[in-house]
């Protein structure tokens, strides 16, 4: 049997769990089997797909785990930046923001880019903010 970096049994559950990384967030997804060699094969199907960053539609893994990612996959490159900036700002040394204040703020930036119909940071411009300000 094949050894699959990220493939554990949590404990107090009979399924088999993997942990992965897409876009540099981490998921845990239940593989929703206790049978190793079904295991194995969904996590190398999961990792397999993360080259393309998303599922094929014939690979079998759970619903959530589909779910999760396409949202991963549907976010516009503005709420990826708007994210990656909220996690920063929590993880500097001078000044981190508080986990509460990056989320108020996210949530207000990601309305903002919705409103304005920005996809993409080089759609910002003055007239945008005025216009929603």
């Amino acid at each position: 049997m094949v050894a699959v970096k990220g493939l554990y049994k949590q404990r107090g559950s009979r399924f088999y769990w993997f942990r992965h990384t897409v876009n540099g967030k981490r998921f845990g997804t239940s593989l929703k089997t206790d049978d190793l060699g079904e295991a194995v094969k969904q996590a190398t199907a999961i990792k397999s797909s993360g080259l393309f960053g998303m599922v094929p539609t014939d690979t079998e893994v759970s619903e959530s785990f589909r779910r999760q990612l396409e949202g991963e996959i549907g976010k516009s490159p503005a709420v990826l930046e708007i994210e990656k900036y909220e996690a920063e700002s929590q993880r500097r040394e001078r000044n981190p923001v508080n986990k509460f204040v990056a989320r108020d703020r996210t949530s207000v930036l990601k309305r903002f880019v919705a409103d304005a119909n920005i996809s993409h940071s080089a759609q910002l411009s003055g007239q945008k903010i005025q216009y929603c300000f």
